[in-house]
């Protein structure tokens, strides 16, 4: 089934959402010749701030690519290890050596690693790291 942006309307005070209708032919109840009826077909929600035309090119990409879900967090052992698989263990550790004592016992103690944590997100400014490297950075992460 393909969806055209035209059979799509918006639902009042419900952002990124729509109402899908579609023309059917049906037989008149009284007369019996055919007619065109619209009919809904269902509710559909989008993702924050998407647009109606992106929503469908969506509905009918026959393959789409699958989504990568960046997690928000992990594990000491993975920080660490993925330092180590990055060569920026000893970078790192020089680096927590210079700052203040909060910031060294958050290294030293922490369990889990939150990305949006302000001292990590300080150690990965120093690192010159952009967001798309840190989303790497995490993802590689959370795969050991």
């Amino acid at each position: 089934m393909m969806f055209h942006v035209e059979d799509f309307a918006p639902i009042e005070g419900a952002p990124n959402q729509w109402v899908h209708s579609s023309l059917r032919e049906m037989e008149d109840p009284e007369t019996g010749e055919p007619i065109e009826v619209r009919i809904n077909d269902g509710w559909f929600t989008g993702r924050p701030g998407q647009t109606l035309e992106s929503f469908v090119a969506e509905l009918n990409d026959p393959d789409p690519a699958p989504r990568v879900i960046i997690p928000d967090r992990v594990s000491r052992r993975q920080f660490r290890l993925q330092l180590i698989d990055d060569g920026l263990l000893a970078l790192v550790e020089g680096w927590i050596a210079t700052q203040d004592e909060r910031t060294q016992a958050a290294y030293a103690d922490s369990g889990t690693f939150v990305r949006t944590d302000a001292m990590l997100q300080d150690g990965f400014a120093a690192l010159e790291f952009d967001s798309l490297r840190v989303d790497q950075f995490f993802t590689a992460a959370a795969k050991l």
